[in-house]
């Protein structure tokens, strides 16, 4: 079967801010060599490897030229971008692997997230994505908080072009620690073994093939089980669970396997002996233990299977659209590794009185000691006590957007809403969530009782900890489950569950379900008034911002994305939607937070921009 595969690995050790490794650039040379080999079999391979060894520089320009050149060739059946090195998150779904020169340059690294956007729209009908580094996040205020890489490919048409399957392999999941083992990145040593001497549970034959397949959704299940039960294993043991994405079906596959077949697992690997982390002789804690990582929600108990795990997070998006509260067991959110996250949200919603006003904001955690609002708007009216702050605002015909400075002098951006509370929970200067539910007036209109009322905060405690455990994707891709019947069927309560929607469609990689939720707001806007906008993140994700002329667009607001992921979705695309250079360049230096927050100092020019109404 003739075949045309590109490869371009990755594999950086050293980038002058955290401890060198040992495996990053040897994995790279590895997986190259394994693709090599396949040429037996009777594929093209096309072969790019970047690594800093023998004093080499890897940066962001020479990955993206190796790829550009790499698919001007055309003629491809199958792309593997694979990256090795240290990796950090900047939110459950924004993952960065860091290259050499990024403790000068906060963009020299590949932001994995908008290459897969991107990866969807390069002419390559199969797109295998494998990053072999950390997701751990990081002081938002320190020397990585600022990181915001760039995307490995360039995106190409999108208009009449039938969008690429997509498969991504993370070595572990979010606010885990990718380890190396003597000298070898662990994933990427299971991985390869894997594909070197395949077992039986990972091959299919198919028709037309007289070798065996490797298809990556046989890859992924096994991995799932490889990977956890082999890190357990080691002496000493430790936790590594990896996060697979996988869209591919037949006809694709990722390679052909080696004779000879081998009938049973591979053994673990050898032990026993000391996990080696690439640090200097008499070194002490491991290097992440030293880049003051945050404390985050123990989200994957270790007694746990990763197996029944996977069941469980499936168990839970498809009872999704039920009544939470009286079909989600604690058990089975503890499977899913989402009950602590999910119980911290729903405390935060709960805990919320009724609110008596028709249109404003409440802070809790910091106080409001400025809000802004688009010139000729009116004043808002500010109430703080101790850590909270209300904001009264007036809503307008025209969508407009509000800016809100907290004490610890950081700030958010935000719509305003007409007939609706916003509550925003700030920490340490993060936004840690943001929500809205109905004042009194749509309350009545829409009958929302108290039973109503308590389901919507159970939804929003669910999608927020699916966000947060960068799941969100689970929602939309569940056969049970479809997140735009949330809104179908719960019209006009909280705003913010068409944004998870939204961005859970687009991480599934269903266009149309990103659409749907569009058409939801355009039917509420034009049955509201003042009129209901559209949320940036909605409109972004479904196009709408660069569709047809100025006037004929949708009220949108605020002018930039609520959630740090919209942010990705703009390194991939957004210079295609002609926004304010002021937005681009604040993206720059979003904090690591799930909803969008930033310094005040690294936003001046977008403050300017919205005094002077040229953002609204």
């Amino acid at each position: 079967m003739s075949r045309n595969v590109g490869l371009i690995a990755v594999g950086v050790d050293h980038t002058g801010i955290l401890d060198s490794l040992k495996g990053a650039a040897s994995g790279a040379l590895q997986f190259a060599r394994w693709l090599e080999e396949q040429q037996q079999f009777g594929i093209s391979p096309s072969i790019s490897v970047l690594t800093d060894q023998n004093d080499q520089v890897v940066e962001a320009k020479a990955i993206q030229t190796a790829a550009r050149d790499l698919l001007a060739v055309g003629g491809l059946d199958l792309l593997i971008l694979y990256f090795s090195g240290h990796g950090i998150v900047k939110n459950g779904a924004d993952e960065q692997v860091l290259l050499s020169n990024v403790k000068d340059y906060p963009d020299e690294a590949i932001n994995i997230a908008a290459t897969a956007l991107n990866a969807r729209h390069i002419g390559v009908p199969h797109v295998v994505i494998i990053s072999d580094a950390c997701r751990n996040a990081v002081d938002p205020f320190g020397s990585l908080g600022q990181v915001s890489g760039r995307p490995a490919v360039k995106r190409g048409a999108v208009v009449g072009i039938k969008p690429g399957k997509v498969d991504i392999f993370y070595a572990t999941e979010p606010s885990q620690t990718a380890k190396e083992y003597k000298g070898e990145g662990f994933f990427t040593k299971v991985l390869l073994e894997a594909l070197q001497s395949p077992p039986t549970e990972i091959c299919e034959t198919w028709p037309g093939s007289s070798v065996p397949i490797i298809p990556t959704w046989l890859l992924e299940d096994y991995l799932y089980n490889q990977v956890p039960t082999r890190a357990q294993q080691q002496t000493p043991r430790f936790e590594q669970t990896p996060d697979i994405i996988v869209q591919a079906r037949q006809p694709l596959f990722l390679g052909y396997a080696s004779p000879p077949l081998v009938f049973a697992s591979p053994p673990p690997l050898p032990g026993p002996g000391p996990l080696d982390y690439g640090l200097p002789a008499g070194a002490g804690a491991p290097y992440f233990e030293q880049i003051q990582i945050l404390p985050l929600p123990d989200l994957f108990p270790a007694d746990l299977r990763v197996t029944s795990r996977n069941q469980a997070i499936q168990q839970v998006a498809s009872s999704f659209l039920k009544e939470p509260e009286a079909y989600i067991s604690t058990t089975l959110l503890e499977q899913a590794g989402l009950d602590e996250a999910y119980r911290r949200n729903l405390q935060r919603y709960t805990a919320l009185p009724q609110s008596l006003a028709e249109s404003g904001l409440r802070i809790i955690g910091s106080q409001a000691i400025s809000v802004l609002v688009a010139p000729g708007q009116a004043a808002p009216l500010v109430q703080t006590h101790d850590q909270q702050s209300i904001i009264s605002l007036a809503p307008s015909a025209q969508a407009q957007s509000v800016i809100v400075t907290f004490s610890d002098d950081t700030l958010i951006v935000l719509p305003v809403m007409p007939g609706y509370i916003g509550t925003v929970h700030v920490d340490e200067g993060l936004v840690q969530s943001v929500s809205f539910e109905m004042g009194m007036t749509l309350a009545q209109t829409f009958a929302q009782t108290p039973s109503r009322r308590l389901h919507l905060h159970h939804l929003q405690a669910l999608a927020a900890a699916f966000a947060s455990s960068a799941k969100l994707r689970t929602l939309a891709a569940t056969q049970a489950s479809s997140f735009a019947d949330v809104l179908r069927q719960e019209k006009r309560l909280d705003p913010t569950l068409g944004i998870y929607a939204a961005y859970a469609y687009l991480l599934a990689a269903d266009d149309q379900g990103v659409r749907s939720v569009l058409s939801y707001f355009l039917d509420y806007q034009a049955s509201s008034q003042p009129p209901l906008p559209v949320p940036f993140d909605v409109a972004l994700l479904a196009g709408a911002l660069a569709s047809g002329k100025r006037k004929a667009r949708p009220l949108i607001a605020p002018f930039c994305p609520m959630m740090s992921l919209g942010w990705t979705v703009l390194a991939a695309h957004g210079k295609n939607q002609k926004l304010h250079p002021a937005i681009l360049e604040a993206g720059k230096y979003r904090l690591n937070t799930e909803w969008s927050t930033f310094r005040r100092r690294d936003t001046q020019p977008l403050i300017e921009a919205f005094l002077q109404g040229e953002l609204s």
